[in-house]
């Protein structure tokens, strides 16, 4: 596995001057009692369908695709899938790919999450509910 699927997705959230401005506002706004905790859920979800702050990330990463070794793998039997040899474990492609497989899945079960979360705070605006829901069918279809 030359190259690492991993290094195509960036942690990191955008973060920008302006964006920790809008947040800061906002919060000021809450805490002076300006705009309740729904409005400040709501106003927040809207900056996350930005493009600008990160909306167009949030989307379904595939799977690597399988070393040989793991497709020989599988197309044993389970009997002797059981007596793979400790070393098999051990070989990088073998453990790279199934580390992997478990980050990907892991970030497109957050992502998912996440979308749902932003749907639920978006309900009552039909065009940016629908466009969350556009980006969530990319998970259910995969």
């Amino acid at each position: 596995m030359d190259n690492n699927p991993l290094d195509m997705i960036d942690p990191q959230p955008k973060v920008t001057s302006k964006l920790i401005a809008l947040t800061k506002n906002r919060l000021g706004k809450l805490e002076r009692k300006q705009i309740t905790l729904l409005e400040f859920d709501k106003e927040m979800a809207y900056l996350a369908i930005l493009p600008e702050y990160g909306f167009d990330e949030l989307h379904y990463f595939a799977p690597p695709t399988a070393p040989q070794a793991v497709k020989d793998f599988y197309a044993m039997s389970i009997s002797r899938r059981k007596l793979a040899p400790k070393d098999f474990w051990e070989r990088p492609e073998v453990w790279q790919y199934f580390e992997t497989k478990q980050l990907i899945a892991t970030r497109n079960k957050i992502i998912y999450n996440w979308l749902a979360e932003l749907k639920e705070r978006l309900k009552d605006d039909f065009i940016s509910c629908d466009k969350v829901k556009k980006r969530m069918y990319e998970f259910v279809d995969n």
